[in-house]
């Protein structure tokens, strides 16, 4: 079977778009697991796979990018062995958006990706998503399922995938825009994943509010219907559960650990893999399965959740520049407008409020793909 050219177009974009499809497969047929198949593992591997199949010589300034990310990584991993060695998983965990800069470096002003890939991927996501979602909340095969489905993994993680993907598509769909949409919200709303649906209002805003007409009106109507949703999710997640205050305590946990800090800490961040106190990790001690993969009760800043919490202790100030820099520079050089680069940007943000974001292979994939589709017939939409 000749597979057309427009939707192979290359093998670094045809890998990656047919590794989602075909994980997403298996995950909608394992109604007891999130997936059969170790879906980040596979992915960890598409990524470093499809920016070998095709690799060439980066961009001057993507080499620099490509050179601090890899000198500060190894920088910070020898200091951590001679100064308090610690399980490399544990140090890889804390590391990983500098690390996924690496792959990601080149992807930037490549050709990779085109239209017909992203519309069609993006369908057969939006059908293999909700058939998962629906079947799960539905029956209630297995007890987390049937609460916080997923597909490939836990949802806060794979939605801001798929709420990037519409992004990027949305230029492309015409009078199908707001169809796609009201697909993926209904998603989002069978998700109960509040971080997604702040990305969803975040997509929504920057994809329909253009000019104040009787489309803007549209527009503002379904914004305060998406409100309410959002409002009605984050109240049936409000029952007084662990996970209901463990944002502020994370946040507490947070301010205990960095209450000493100086300037330089605040710049640069904790020593490499600094463990947390004591009573930190004995406060925390219900997310035990965040703790150190050595086992001997040690919890680093994974244990925060929030990427923004985790990335302002590992990496201070000018480490979370450097990569929201990199992320705004590889969207540039694919020549996304401001607009754009604020969307997908806020987008990350919203995440990382609460989960990993830029420490993600979700997320990791999902600029892969945004860096190496290129702007150049954007829609007027976008202008």
């Amino acid at each position: 079977m000749k597979i057309k050219k427009d939707i192979y177009n290359n093998k670094s974009s045809f890998l990656i778009l047919l590794m989602l499809l075909a994980v997403a497969a298996f995950g909608l047929l394992s109604p007891y697991n999130y997936n059969i198949l170790p879906a980040n593992i596979i992915f960890e591997a598409t990524l470093l796979l499809s920016a070998v199949v095709s690799i060439k010589p980066p961009r001057k300034k993507t080499t620099v990018f490509l050179a601090i990310s890899f000198t500060y990584v190894a920088l910070c991993y020898l200091i951590m062995e001679t100064s308090r060695p610690a399980h490399i998983l544990d140090f890889v965990q804390a590391y990983k958006s500098f690390i996924y800069i690496i792959p990601l470096c080149f992807f930037i002003g490549r050709e990779k990706f085109n239209e017909s890939q992203i519309r069609a991927t993006l369908l057969l996501l939006l059908l293999l998503f909700a058939t998962k979602y629906g079947y799960s909340r539905a029956l209630k095969l297995d007890l987390l399922l049937g609460s916080r489905p997923g597909i490939y993994t836990e949802n806060n993680f794979e939605l801001i995938l798929l709420l990037i993907i519409y992004y990027l598509a949305a230029p492309s769909l015409g009078k199908l825009r707001a169809g796609y949409f009201f697909l993926l919200a209904l998603i989002v709303a069978m998700s109960g994943s509040r971080s997604a649906v702040l990305g969803l209002v975040i997509v929504y805003i920057f994809t329909f509010f253009q000019k104040l007409d009787f489309k803007f009106i549209i527009s503002t109507l379904a914004l305060i219907i998406i409100t309410a949703l959002a409002f009605y999710i984050f109240s049936q997640r409000n029952s007084g559960s662990i996970e209901d205050i463990d944002r502020y305590r994370f946040l507490m946990i947070f301010l205990e650990e960095t209450k000493e800090w100086d300037l330089i800490n605040i710049l640069l961040g904790s020593r490499p893999l600094t463990p947390f106190s004591s009573y930190s990790c004995s406060a925390l001690g219900f997310y035990k399965s965040l703790f150190s993969f050595s086992g001997d009760g040690t919890c680093y800043s994974v244990i925060l959740h929030s990427y923004l919490l985790r990335v302002i202790f590992d990496h201070g100030i000018l480490g979370f520049y450097f990569v929201l820099y990199f992320v705004w520079y590889g969207l540039s050089i694919a020549q996304y407008s401001t607009r754009q680069k604020l969307c997908i940007i806020s987008v990350l943000l919203a995440s990382g409020l609460s989960v990993s974001s830029l420490n993600s292979i979700y997320v990791a994939i999902a600029l892969a793909i945004s860096f190496s589709y290129p702007q150049k017939r954007a829609i007027k939409i976008h202008s």
